[in-house]
């Protein structure tokens, strides 16, 4: 595995903590994340996405919720390069964290920036999630995000 995430590898992330993958909050998310799908959850009553998830819609207060598969791609909103490493699991120190901005839904996803050099990394610049093996026996999914292979023509 190439160490260096800027270098276009991936991070090593088998010592990353597991998420509950069993949260009814997050199932659909994880579900989606291990089949390479990003899917995001919409509110049943006023339509509007629900990230992140909550119990209870915070626009119309409805209880039910559809989740739906969206594009992986989008827009760096925003982004950080982080110098010192506090979390488990990433500690190939620097690595770059940015917010994104979906393509197909009025949502902002966090994750880490790979395949890119922080001094090319620009406002807006086109992303494509990549679906990458995580934890210790890499029973999850996370999804990093690296500068965007293809736009997508066609909506899903």
């Amino acid at each position: 595995m190439d160490p260096s995430p800027f270098s276009g590898g991936t991070m090593d992330l088998r010592d990353v903590p597991a998420p509950d993958l069993d949260d009814p909050l997050f199932q659909g998310y994880w579900a989606g994340t291990a089949k390479g799908k990003l899917i995001l959850p919409r509110c049943s009553g006023c339509e509007r996405m629900n990230w992140p998830p909550r119990a209870m819609c915070p626009h119309c207060r409805s209880l039910k919720f559809e989740w739906e598969e969206h594009r992986p791609s989008g827009t760096l909103f925003s982004w950080t390069v982080v110098g010192r490493a506090t979390a488990p699991g990433y500690r190939e120190v620097p690595y770059t964290v940015g917010i994104i901005a979906l393509d197909d839904a009025p949502v902002r996803l966090m994750g880490t920036v790979v395949g890119v050099e922080p001094d090319d990394i620009a406002m807006d610049m086109p992303l494509s999630a990549r679906f990458t093996k995580a934890g210790s026996s890499l029973e999850f999914t996370v999804v990093q995000w690296g500068p965007a292979l293809s736009r997508p023509v066609s909506s899903i």
